[in-house]
Order: structure tokens, then sequence, then C-alpha cells
């Protein structure tokens, strides 16, 4: 260590001493109004993100805490951004810690979605910032496209950054990019509501074509050939048909004869796979295909499509679409529809993604399926992924309670090793085992009896689900058998915060869609534990007068209070007490005399709160996160997770050896528990965990070649903004622009007649464009001469405008054709050896170039047919501009047409 890191962490350790000093005698807990004290695994989480490290720290450890602690370091050496999961928690982390920051010197400001352009100003102006990942990002964006450096709102840069719940914003929301869209003049294209009306048509016929196809399958009677094709075609052709995952529930032998068949029917016999359907999907990959009675069917109603893809390519890409937003997104699963729109469901949160759209008119297709009709039109003006904003950062940390399984990837794309942080107090929660049901209603029965008991005993329980449709299913069995509960999900989060808060009162019962960033810790009421024993005592002592009880306890520490509490209460009048037998962590409780024969009842008990996860996510930290809310800090709680055979995790991912072998077991027992359950669960979730993986680094290569075309656009764009000279280096396009303009240049002598009319008419030449580069360029400088000797002074203000406008406007074209590639990337390149990202930077390149001189070429065809000057100079003497040049500088000026609009796209 040189002499000058030593002084640096000393310097650190002084101020984390300090800052911790601070927050004992200025911050309180808001729950109970106690000192804040911050403790040494605290310290060591601080100084562990000052190492650029992901540190992993259980739910209601402090973190908040520990973030504060690291900034104030980092502020000594420029300004730290916070990024929380929310905007709420910024606010309430900036309110909370303004006095800490104050007391030390250091100034503290809050970005929200809703602050002004002044507001972001005074915000990015402070020591410490706090705000959403994608709030940075999007003012990090907006800062590139400004035509005059004043008026950015980043006016000190990226210095440090720590990221709250980094494995939800770092990982699992990284597959979205950064993108500035702002809305456009709808464009003459297909009709969608008509459009509509005849996919809906198809996907009932497809139906009614699935179903007989079932019930043929169901018949049984089909060589073992025919009846796995006949499967395969089934499940390509309605995947989430309730039927038909009852089907395939009950024979997982046919689902793995459909699946070996899909494998080997390849090339020339592919089309044994589709026969009789209208359209194929693929539900985990989320693609569709019309098949060759699909497209004979929209060919009758629209007539030729298929055979001159070029000339119909727009209504072909709006079927696709429709047939997309029609067969694989499902309303109150995928996104909601709230005030006449249609609002975007994030995956991970389960919180509504308000401003949020999918790219390439999917969106617009879905707001045909639910609204009649399309909302506005929008076009990207920039866009940057979560992966590259980071690493624009000189200093970067993350916290999450679920780091480690995510360990390879923070430090292969961000740099950041990951730290385990142990926790202040020995964690008391109990995860019990598993199980795994045939189906998501036998789960739902499962659950709801479980809760039902729960909440009979008085105990907290928390149900976390994956969708808003299965909360509220939840939610109406719930209602059904009188439990009052609270329900948190996309459309019912106005109250997120009391909700949360409140989850952890006696005899509360909340159903929450995804818990991952919800931020608010669950605090159990005081004197819980006492109400639990004295309930759960009362309830024994009510059967046990019916029969003998046997209590199933959580832990150790549930079965020893409920044993004290019973032990010496007297069995009858005669003042003879209860017999207490302990086998293991169950109670035997029986009257003297009682024996085992006729009624007997069982009860389920246990401390703190209780977490019920329905359903596995496809990534276990998923899991791990709900689990997490329960045994916050040393508290007793416990925790289990519900599955069956048809959730999608399992479904999607499993293999189905293993949904075989489990459905064989099945058949014997109600549910399996255990080892059993999880070796289902587990190998759903290391396939899906590898398959997302392996698309999040595939992402990662894609992007870094668009990353370096960005810094390299991003760099010509701010030596147009900064240019002493700005027409003088449009000037030198001309020699280029010309030879590019020759190389087009067509052989057929008619069509090259033309093309030299075109291009005069482009740059405003007063003769046909001759053939040869050098007399071309000749004939440009001739132009360029002229109009800057008609515009004057005003030439490099209007030779900037049209550069940077230009550079803008064709980059976002230039974006969005290269997102078309890679997502194409892997099946134009998949005959080629080696990856793909190979072939694709090649062709990315290509493209590149292509747009570096589109910006020249459209750049001087702006300039050189701007018409000036108007017929009367002024009367200073200066050349009055056309209406035309007028306008590029008001842009220049930003007071017109200025880059606008702010959306996340998916």
């Amino acid at each position: 260590m040189s002499g000058m890191q030593r002084e640096r962490r000393a310097a650190d350790e002084a101020t984390i001493a300090a800052a911790g000093a601070v927050m004992r005698q200025r911050l309180t807990v808001p729950a109970t109004g106690a000192p804040v004290d911050p403790y040494p695994e605290q310290f060591a989480g601080a100084r562990a993100l000052l190492r650029g490290a992901v540190i992993e720290m259980a739910t209601g450890e402090g973190k908040t805490v520990v973030a504060a602690l690291a900034a104030a370091c980092w502020a000594r050496q420029g300004p730290v951004h916070i990024a929380t999961a929310n905007a709420y928690l910024a606010e309430r982390d900036a309110a909370w810690l303004r006095p800490v920051y104050e007391a030390l010197g250091l100034s503290v400001g809050v970005v929200t979605p809703l602050a002004g352009r002044e507001a972001r100003c005074r915000a990015y102006a402070c020591d410490v910032v706090y705000g959403t990942l994608a709030e940075f990002g999007f003012d990090y964006l907006r800062d590139r496209l400004v035509l005059r450096p004043a008026d950015r709102v980043q006016v000190r840069g990226l210095g440090a950054l720590i990221v709250d719940e980094a494995d939800l914003l770092l990982i699992d929301e990284a597959r979205t990019p950064l993108v500035i869209a702002e809305p456009v003049p709808e464009a003459e294209g297909p009709d969608l509501p008509a459009l509509a009306r005849l996919i809906e048509t198809l996907v009932r016929e497809q139906g009614e074509r699935v179903r007989a196809k079932l019930a043929l399958l169901a018949g049984g009677g089909l060589r073992r050939f025919d009846a796995a094709v006949l499967a395969a075609q089934v499940r390509r052709g309605a995947p989430r048909d309730p039927a038909v995952l009852d089907f395939f529930a009950r024979h997982p032998a046919a689902l793995r004869a459909a699946e070996q068949v899909e494998r080997e029917l390849q090339g020339a016999h592919a089309w044994m796979l589709d026969d009789g359907l209208l359209y194929s999907l693929d539900e985990r990959a989320r693609t569709a295909a019309f098949t060759a009675d699909g497209q004979a069917a929209l060919e009758a109603r629209l007539g030729p499509l298929f055979d001159r893809p070029e000339q119909t390519a727009d209504t072909l890409a709006a079927l696709h679409n429709l047939l997309l937003a029609y067969a694989l997104f499902h309303r109150d699963r995928d996104y909601l529809v709230r005030d006449g729109r249609v609002v975007l469901i994030e995956e991970a949160t389960g919180r509504a993604a308000e401003g949020r759209r999918y790219l390439h008119g999917l969106h617009a297709a879905i707001e045909t399926k639910e609204l009649g009709w399309p909302q506005e039109a929008t076009a990207t003006l920039a866009q940057i992924s979560v992966q590259q904003f980071v690493r624009q950062y000189q200093r970067r940390a993350g916290m999450t309670g679920t780091a480690r399984p995510a360990a390879d990837e923070f430090l292969r794309v961000y740099g950041m090793p990951v730290v385990s942080i142990p926790r202040h107090r020995p964690n008391r929660r109990v995860d019990l085992p598993a199980r795994l049901y045939r189906t998501a209603a036998e789960v739902d029965a499962a659950v709801v009896d479980d809760v039902v008991q729960a909440w009979q005993l008085g105990r907290p329980v928390l149900v976390g689900t994956h969708d808003v449709q299965r909360s509220e299913r939840l939610s109406a069995l719930l209602r059904a058998r009188g439990v009052p509960h609270a329900l948190l999900n996309a459309r019912e989060h106005a109250r997120e915060a009391a909700i949360v808060a409140g989850a952890g009162r006696f005899g509360a019962v909340t159903i929450a869609t995804n818990m991952a960033g919800r931020g608010t810790d669950i605090r159990l009421e005081d004197g819980l534990e006492e109400r639990l024993v004295a309930r759960a005592a009362a309830e024994v002592l009510r059967l046990v007068a019916l029969g003998p009880v046997t209590v199933t306890c959580d832990s150790p520490r549930a079965l020893a209070l409920l044993r004290e509490a019973l032990a010496g209460v007297p069995a009858s009048r005669e003042g003879a007490p209860l017999r207490l037998d302990v086998h293991g962590l169950a109670l035997a409780v029986r009257r003297p005399g009682q024996d085992g024969d006729g009624h007997s009842a069982t009860l389920h008990f246990g401390l703190g709160l209780y977490v019920l996860a329905v359903d596995p996510g496809a990534d276990r930290r998923l899991d791990d996160q709900l689990r997490g809310r329960s045994g916050r800090q040393g508290d007793e709680g416990s925790t289990r997770l519900y599955a069956s055979l048809d959730c999608e995790t399992v479904r999607f991912y499993g293999a189905p050896h293993v949904r075989a072998r489990a459905l064989r077991a099945l058949a014997h027992q109600p549910h399996l528990e255990g080892r059993a359950a999880e070796a289902v669960v587990r190998d759903a979730q290391e396939r899906a965990r590898r398959l997302h993986e392996g698309q999040r680094w595939r992402l990662f290569e894609y992007d870094q070649v668009l990353e370096a075309q960005r810094r390299a656009m991003l760099a010509g764009y701010e030596r147009a903004l900064h240019h002493a000279a700005p027409d003088t280096l449009v000037r030198g396009f001309i020699p280029n622009v010309a030879q590019g303009e020759v190389a087009r240049r067509p052989a057929d002598p008619p069509q090259a007649a033309r093309w030299a009319a075109e291009v005069a008419i482009r740059y405003g030449l007063p003769a046909p464009a001759p053939a040869d580069a050098e007399a071309l360029a000749a004939a440009l400088a001739d132009r360029w001469q002229r109009m800057s000797a008609e515009a004057g002074a005003a030439w490099p203000a209007l030779a900037r405008a049209a550069l940077l406008r230009a550079a803008a406007e064709l980059w976002a074209v230039h974006v969005e054709g290269t997102e078309h590639l890679q997502q194409q990337a892997p099946a134009l390149f998949a005959f080629l050896p080696g990856p793909a990202a190979i072939p694709y930077a090649k062709e990315a390149s290509r493209r590149y170039e292509e747009y570096r001189w589109h910006v020249q070429a459209e750049t001087l065809a702006t300039l050189l047919t701007l018409p000036l000057p108007y017929e009367r100079p002024l009367a200073s003497g200066e050349v009055a501009l056309s209406e035309a040049a007028a306008e590029l500088v008001c842009w220049l000026e930003g007071t017109r047409g200025a880059p606008g609009g702010r959306r996340r796209n998916a």
C-alpha cells in the first residue's frame, strides 16, 4: 500500500467514525424513536463499499446507514449518487439522513421523476444525491443531447455510485436499456384496429383447432409417433390454455414426447409440427410465427403478403406484433390498463412501470388489443444499457440481501466483487421444507388452509406471488374464508409503505406481488411473542377437550414457550395436569386417560412473521429476497415455498424427466415435501439461471459494440458543440460526401440520369450532378461559397445547428437499426463458425460508417438548400434569415424543437 493510499484509508476511517458519531447524536429510528447507533457490521459494510464491492447484507441489517457512511467518505473526492429501488425510498432516505450530512458539512439533494430542470440542477450540485438509477441515466442521456453545455444538469459529472438492491437494478432489470424518446406525428401505416379484428378471429379459430386436437389426443388409440406429433402441435398452438396445462400436468410422458419430437423434426420435416395450426408459439422465448395455414388465412382477407415482403413489411410487422399481443402478452400479468393507458408491470418488483413502453410496435399492438386503437407514436433519441451507464462512474459499489448467487456476473460485467457481511444478531429464521403439488389450484387451496390456521392463531403472514392475477385469486379465496387481509400489487400500490410496515402486527395477513425493492422493513409488533403463545395455548386447551392434539412447532423456542404455557394447566376440575409429550419439534397434548382413538387435531405453531412463497421465481434470488422479510435482526420467523408442476418456472425450464418422476410420486400422495420437492424446483431454477445469464452476457457483448460507437458519436458531438469554426469543420465533409454519392450512382443510363437530377435537387445544384467525384466536390464547394457569402455572420451558427441536428436525429435511426440487428444476430449468423458477436460487430461497424456518411451528407444538404436570404436586407446591413434558417438557429438555442420526452422502454 502506497503512502497516498494509507493517507486516504486513514481519512476514510476518520470520516466513517465522525459520521457514526453524528448519527448517534442526530438520528433516530422512525418507527421507535430510538437513537441510531451504528454497529461494527455496518462499519465493515461501509469499508467494503469503499473498496468497490457489492455487499450482501440481510434484510433489516441497516443498509441505508451503511450507504450513508460510505457516501460521506466518497463525497470528499467528488459527487456521490445513491440509487434506490424507487423514488419514494430516495426521498425518504435523503430526508432522514439530511441532518447527518449537513453536520458533516455535506449537501444532499434528491432527484425525482417529477423534478424540473432547475430542481435537478440544484440536486446534482450537491455532494450526495439520492434518486433512482433510471433517473440518473435519463439525465445523463439528456445531457448528451443538449446543444449548449450550460443546459446540462449533471454539472459535476459522474463521480461515485452506490446502488441499493444491486441485483435487482444491475442484473434483473439490466436487460432493459434506458431510452429517451419523444412523441412523433403519426405516420401513415397499417390499420391496426382492422388488423386486430382479423387476429382475434385467428386466435378464436386456433383455439377451436387446438381443442379438437386435444380431444383426439386424450381419446387414445394413436400410434406413439402420431401421438407425440399431436402433443407437440397442441403445445405449440395454445401453451397457456387451461385444458392444455391440465392435460400435460396429468400426462408428463406426453409432454416429454412432444419436446423430443420437436427436437427431432427439423429441416424438411418441421412442417409436421405446425400441421393444422394457424400459428405456432414459443412461450418461454415469447416468439410467434404464422404457419402456412395462417398465412393463407391472412392473404385470403388482405391479398398477397408473404411473397413480396419488401412491399408489405409494415403490415407483416403489425400482424406479428398483434399476434404477440393476443397470444403471449396477458393483462394483469404483463401489463395493466389504467386510466385509458396500457401500463407495464415490472417483472422483478411487481410495480406498475409508468412511462415505460415496449419497442418496435408491440406497445401499439397491445394498446389496440385493450383500448381499440393505438396511442401516440414515439421515436428514440438516445439510449444506453444499464451496464454501460453504470460503468461511466469513476467509482461504483452496491448493496443487496442476495448478491452471492450473482457474484460471477457482478465481477465480470461491473468489476465489483461480492463481500458477505455477517448479521449483527444470529439468524433465527426457519425455512420449512418446500411443498410441491400437481396443479396451481392445489397450491392455492393449500396456501389458503395454511394462512387460515396461522391467522386463527394471530400469527402475521406474508404471502408472496409473482403476478397480479395470482394475488387477486388468493385474495378472493381468503375473503371467502372470512380472513381480513391487505393486498399489495401493481393495481393496489398507493398505500405500499403503510401496508408493508403493518405486515408484522398480530393477526395481519398481507398478499404482495414480488417484494424486491419494497424498502420498508416489516417490524414485529411489540409483545407479539407473548400474544402468540397465549393464543396458541388457548386454542390447544379448546381442542384438547375434544381429543388429543399434536402441535408441530417451527423452532425449539416456539416449542419451549408453548410447553411452558401449558405446563401445570389443569386438564379437569380435579386439577390433574395435561400430559405433554415432546417428539422432536412436535408437542403431543392429552388429558389424563385420553388415548389416541377418536377425534384428534393438529396445529402448526411458530413465532414471528410467517412468509409463504407461492411458486418459485425463475431466479432463486427472488425467493431468497422474499424469505429475507422474515427473521429480521434476529427475530423469530419461518418461511415455506409452495410450488406446482404447472407453475411457469417448472414448466418453462424444468427437465421433462424430473417433472415426470415427480408426477409419478404425486400419484400416491397429495404433495411432495422436502428434498423431493426442492429437487424439482432447483433443477428448473438452475436451468433458468444459466439461460438468463447467457442472454445477459450476449446482450452485454453486443452492447459493447454500440457503446464504442456511442462514445465516438458523443466525441464528435462535443467537438461540433465547442468547435470555434463549425463552418470550416462542415466544409471538410465535401470530398467524402461527393465520393459517397458517386459510389451510389447506378450503371443503367436512365437510372443514372435520375440519380444526377436527385443529387442536384438534394444539394441545391444548378445543373445535374456530374458523375466524377472531383467534379461533384467542386460543384458542392461552389454552392457552399455562394451560400456562406449570402448568410454572412450567421453561417457558422447555421453550420453548427445543422450538424448537431443531423447527428442526433440520424443516431436514433442508427440505434434502432442496430437493435434490430441484435435481435436477429443469432439467426442471421447461426451458419457461421464461432459466436454470433463477431460477425455482428463487423456488420454494426459497417452500419456506423454509413451513419457517419449520412450525417455529413444530411448536414450539407440542409445547409446548401436553405432559402437565403429574405428579399430585403435589415436596416443594419445584416442579411435577414429565411424561416428555415431561423428555425435552425432556434433549435441551436434550445427554444424550439429541443429533444424531450423521457421513457424507459422494454
